[in-house]
């Protein structure tokens, strides 16, 4: 496992920060992200595949991790100037909640036991 690469870096370049990303596995609170093999494992060793869009969300939430990120920012990262609407984003960001976890029906459970 490695530290998280520093999120200064000013690229906004996908091929960029996968670089700066994707050198070893990382964890980020209980999973663990292998870029290069497109997979989130979990605490219980649950392997998941990652899309290559999820990973262009991630990438870009990961480097931007101390500032707000807008819808309009994930979008252009994500499609670039291919015209998408808001929904679109919008299931991106749901996909990457979803593979970690971080839905309003696992939020209840939790709460419940």
């Amino acid at each position: 496992m490695t530290e998280l690469p520093s999120s200064h870096t000013e690229s906004n370049d996908e091929h960029d920060l996968f670089d700066d990303w994707s050198a070893h596995p990382i964890q980020v609170g209980e999973f663990v992200i292998d870029f290069n093999e497109k997979t989130v494992t979990t605490s219980s060793g649950e392997v998941r595949n990652i899309t290559p869009n999820s990973i262009r969300l991630l990438l870009l939430l990961l480097q931007k991790s101390s500032s707000y990120v807008s819808l309009n920012d994930i979008h252009k990262f994500i499609y670039g100037n291919q015209y998408k609407d808001d929904s679109s984003t919008r299931k991106q960001v749901t996909v990457l909640r979803k593979l970690f976890d971080d839905t309003d029906k696992e939020k209840n459970t939790s709460k419940i036991s």
